[in-house]
């Protein structure tokens, strides 16, 4: 026996059993089992690469035509369409209003499909260019060389330069008739200014008035009036309301305080300089003499004054100096000449 194994039979003879064919029955038994599961994950994963139908909405297209732009537009979004817009030269139906569609009317259509809707561009002319920021001159000369009448007017603003264009009616990108007239507005800078009510008021809130306004400060002179109360405008050069250029400077007469003049340093000086110092300062003067022995170095000088230096005083108040005096020399009385005696006889 090569191969098999003697085995006692019920009979008392030998069988001959061969072990390799079973084992070969099971790796048969395996690989079957292997083929299986491979054919059951490939199925498996054919299921999920396999796309699913989904199934679209199909939705009976609106009527549109004679809307504006944005009604139609909204429309046919808020039903689930895309909307592709384009224009038509139309010489009667008014720009921006809707005149087609693609898909027509009625129709169904499956929801994300684009529909086409074609807008009025106004009557078959000329397209006004855009000429916003150019300077005046150079627009009209721009439109004169499409066919188109310019027609420049002025408009104040407060952020575009002087002479620059700020608009045009009708807009950029408008068609107009052949030989039709676009308003180009120029920027004649900010508006004017006009003068406020200041006289008779107090100066800070005239300031704040001419701030207000756009318009500034110039010179402020204050002359004493003795009717006034000090701090209020008198005078403005420009009467109410008067227009002014933005920024620019309004003078104003402010009535001022009484005008005083300070007491100078006297103690010391001679008394014509002194006297010469109170006159400048518009101040009046009084000398009161005090007498000092004769020779002495202060004779002549101020030895004292009625105001302490750097007083303020108003204008023609007296300032008294006291000024050393030498004494007047004795008076000398000669003796009475003697009578010569009267001859006798």
């Amino acid at each position: 026996m090569s191969m098999g194994a003697a085995v006692a039979s019920t009979a008392g003879e030998l069988e001959i059993v061969d072990r390799s064919d079973a084992r070969g029955r099971l790796g048969a038994a395996l690989l079957a089992v292997l083929a299986c599961l491979a054919g059951s994950v490939w199925a498996f994963g054919d299921t999920l690469d396999r796309p699913r139908a989904v199934e679209v909405r199909r939705v009976v297209i609106p009527v549109i035509e004679g809307l504006p732009i944005e009604t139609a537009r909204e429309r046919l979004e808020g039903l689930g369409f895309v909307v592709d817009l384009a224009f038509q030269p139309n010489e009667r139906v008014e720009r921006g209003l809707i005149i087609g569609q693609k898909p027509l009317a009625g129709r169904r259509a499956s929801q994300g499909e684009v529909v086409t809707i074609v807008a009025s561009d106004g009557p078959l002319g000329l397209m006004v260019p855009g000429v916003v920021g150019q300077q005046g001159p150079d627009a009209l000369t721009s439109l004169a060389a499409l066919g188109i009448n310019g027609v420049a007017e002025l408009e104040y603003g407060e952020t575009v330069r002087v002479g620059e264009v700020v608009r045009t009616e009708p807009f950029a990108g408008t068609r107009i008739p052949l030989g039709g007239t676009v308003r180009v507005f120029v920027s004649g800078g900010p508006a004017p200014r006009a003068v406020p009510v200041l006289i008779g008021k107090p100066l800070e809130q005239a300031l704040a008035e001419l701030g207000r306004s756009g318009l500034a400060v110039g010179k402020i002179t204050r002359p004493f009036r003795a009717d006034q109360v000090p701090g209020t405008v008198l005078e403005v050069p420009q009467i109410e309301g008067t227009l002014l250029p933005k920024g620019m400077p309004v003078d104003l007469v402010v009535a001022g305080p009484e005008p005083t003049a300070a007491v100078p340093f006297l103690v010391g000086l001679q008394r014509s300089t002194a006297e010469g110092l109170l006159g400048g300062e518009k101040l009046k003067v009084s000398v009161l003499a005090s007498p000092v022995p004769i020779g002495d170095s202060s004779a002549g000088t101020v030895l004292a004054q009625g105001y302490p230096p750097t007083t303020k005083l108003a204008l023609n108040t007296v300032v008294q100096i006291t000024v050393a005096v030498e004494e007047a020399p004795p008076t000398t009385v000669a003796p009475a000449p003697t009578p010569a005696p009267t001859p006798s006889g």
